[in-house]
């Protein structure tokens, strides 16, 4: 008897949404009125992410109500206003869930004069996993309408990043740099501190380590190559980890003969993942023995030699007979004065 047919449904499974993370809170700023500032968040999370920040006055310190258009990393005033004086705070949230800012005062001074702008708080260094997206923000104080905005990567301006945030959406290897911004008015400039942006990949071995062959006595070198970002190794010798072999080389101490068939590998890892390499076939040959050059003979009517190859020398005046009784052909040897080798 034959069953009724069935049908398999695979379905494909959904990528893991990682739920955002406040890596900085806005800091406390003074706001001058007529002059231009700026609250800030710095998040990490599975793009896309949502901003909404929210205000309560000083007189209802628990009653947040949402601020229109206020939905990206950082709340603007531009300029500040007397009545900006209050309490805020922001809500970041994706699929994974929403996570919320502790509550910040904004005090505001009434009728400051336009200064320098300052930097009241500094990018935070950032690590994410590649695809990740990474939000940079610095909060300021002063500018006025003048106020501008550069961002740099290792030193190099960034086109377009002109803004009190700068987001990376998608983050890869290539974009792991040094990031800074340089905040200026009509009254001067000021450069922020450099913020690390880490992209930590898996590791990946790309050249395994090879078999060597040494000599007793002397020392040989294993090499391993990798992608990824901000790797950690350990090498092993016979699959035991070997005390401070932590480097993407390993260069062992003498040989000894019982070294030999030692096989070596090693682990190379980050946060992201570990990768073990095959393991490479140590040969170790005897040391090679001493010249025997000093073996030498010499008689009334002769004298022999030993070579570094071993190679016998004889040479002078020594009756034939002589010479075979000492095990050297006649032949080799027939005239007097005369020079052999074999």
């Amino acid at each position: 008897m034959e069953s009724d047919a069935a049908v398999l449904t695979v379905s494909p499974v959904p990528p893991t949404v990682q739920a955002p993370t406040i890596l900085a809170q806005p800091a406390f700023v003074y706001l001058t009125e007529g002059q231009s500032s700026a609250l800030v968040v710095a998040t990490t999370g599975t793009a896309p992410l949502r901003f909404q920040w929210y205000r309560a006055e000083l007189t209802a310190l628990n009653d947040y109500t949402p601020i229109a258009g206020a939905t990206s990393p950082m709340l603007s005033f531009n300029p500040v206003q007397l009545g900006d004086n209050a309490i805020y705070r922001v809500e970041v949230s994706n699929a994974a869930g929403t996570v919320r800012s502790t509550g910040i005062w904004g005090s505001v001074t009434a009728n400051a004069d336009r200064v320098v702008p300052s930097v009241t708080q500094q990018p935070a260094p950032l690590v994410v996993l590649p695809g990740d997206t990474a939000v940079f923000a610095v909060g300021y104080s002063g500018g006025g309408r003048t106020l501008a905005f550069q961002w740099l990567k290792n030193g190099t301006a960034i086109a377009g990043a002109t803004q009190a945030f700068l987001q990376i959406d998608n983050a890869q290897a290539e974009d792991a740099a040094s990031y800074s911004v340089r905040i200026s008015t009509s009254a001067g400039s000021v450069t922020s501190a450099p913020a690390l942006l880490t992209v930590v990949g898996a590791p990946a071995i790309t050249a395994q380590p090879q078999a060597v062959t040494g000599t007793e006595g002397a020392s040989v070198r294993f090499a391993v190559a990798a992608g990824g970002s901000a790797l950690l190794y350990q090498w092993t010798r016979n699959h035991v980890a070997i005390v401070g072999a932590t480097a993407a080389e390993y260069t062992t101490p003498a040989l000894a003969l019982a070294d030999d068939g030692a096989l070596y590998g090693v682990v190379v890892y980050n946060g992201a993942g570990i990768a073990f390499s095959e393991q490479a076939l140590l040969t170790v040959r005897p040391a090679p023995v001493a010249s025997p050059e000093d073996k030498i003979a010499a008689g009334l009517n002769h004298t022999c030699a030993i070579d570094r190859s071993d190679a016998l020398y004889c040479w002078g005046n020594e009756p034939a007979a002589s010479w075979a009784t000492a095990g050297v052909s006649i032949a080799m040897c027939r005239h007097a004065s005369a020079f052999w080798a074999p």
